[in-house]
């Protein structure tokens, strides 16, 4: 096995193995590495090959394992199979025609589609902003479900997460929203971290959670019983805070007892300038109050 690029001095808690095949693509994941933040880049090592042989002793089953390859990069005799079960691929078809995937795909012993995402061709850009799309993705498991990729099919938008999980939203539910001209439905952008996708036309961000909504109403039901129970509970962190010091609802400059009796129950999300006016009411900076409050919550 020939290997490009070992692990990276100074790791110690990586979780993630990255496996890009081919030189070119190494370059390109060690670019997206580069834009993670130092936390997030202790969790990966980048493992650079240039062949498959062997590789059962470069994988490591304690990682999650992704290969960036091109379709080109595998091998067609079959002699180099991927002994890997749970190693995810992404593959890129480049110049070789849909015709080849038949005789090399058997080598990744891909028994599940959620191990797989063949993607279209791309500028080296592109496909570096996908890797660091997944990076983002993988590394932030608890914050929003994070878009790696997307396209038109069939007249349905196609999602694809960062565990290769896809969502599949009918045009005709975004028509709504984006209009019914077709061709402009398909012309969407990234965001950098893959939180959402924008159609400059209709000037709509709609990220994984809000076009799952569109498909499934009592995902958008449950979406809005989860944020009343957030707003009840941070309006009770207020109101306890606020207590503790002894502070009465008219001590609060700059902000009515109405509206600040409606957010203590849940009503009404505070504003930011609510809570530049509760921080000053307690003599403390922005940052101070906001993470007690954030505190008591998470309780």
């Amino acid at each position: 096995m020939k290997i490009a690029s070992a692990k990276s001095k100074g790791v110690k808690a990586s979780k993630i193995q990255l496996v890009p095949t081919n030189m070119d693509f190494a370059k390109l994941c060690r670019n997206s590495v580069k834009r993670l933040s130092k936390s997030e880049r202790t969790q990966i090592e980048v493992q650079a090959i240039t062949d498959f042989s062997s590789t059962s002793q470069l994988l490591k089953e304690r990682l999650t394992t992704v290969f960036i390859s091109r379709l080109s990069d595998l091998p067609e005799d079959g002699s180099n199979r991927i002994s890997n079960s749970s190693a995810k691929h992404v593959l890129f078809l480049e110049d070789l025609p849909v015709e080849a995937m038949a005789s090399r795909l058997p080598q990744l012993d891909i028994r599940s589609s959620g191990r797989l995402h063949v993607a279209t061709n791309r500028s080296s850009e592109g496909i570096e902003e996908l890797v660091y799309r997944l990076l983002r993705g993988i590394t932030t498991p608890n914050g929003p479900q994070s878009i790696v990729d997307a396209w038109i099919e069939s007249e349905q938008l196609v999602l694809l997460s960062a565990c290769f999980k896809r969502l599949t939203i009918p045009v005709a539910k975004l028509e709504r929203i984006l209009g019914t001209n077709k061709s402009k439905i398909k012309t969407f952008e990234f965001d950098e971290d893959g939180r959402f996708l924008y159609w400059p036309h209709a000037d709509a961000h709609l990220g994984w959670e809000q076009l799952r909504q569109l498909i499934n109403p009592a995902a958008a039901f449950a979406a809005k019983q989860a944020s009343a129970d957030f707003w009840k509970r941070y309006g009770a962190a207020i109101r306890s805070f606020r207590d503790e010091k002894s502070l009465k609802q008219s001590d609060i400059a700059g902000v009515t007892e109405r509206n600040l009796r409606r957010v203590e129950h849940g009503e009404l999300p505070a504003s930011a300038t609510m809570f530049t006016s509760l921080a000053n009411a307690h003599s403390m900076p922005i940052e101070s109050y906001l993470e007690e409050i954030a505190s008591r919550v998470s309780d």
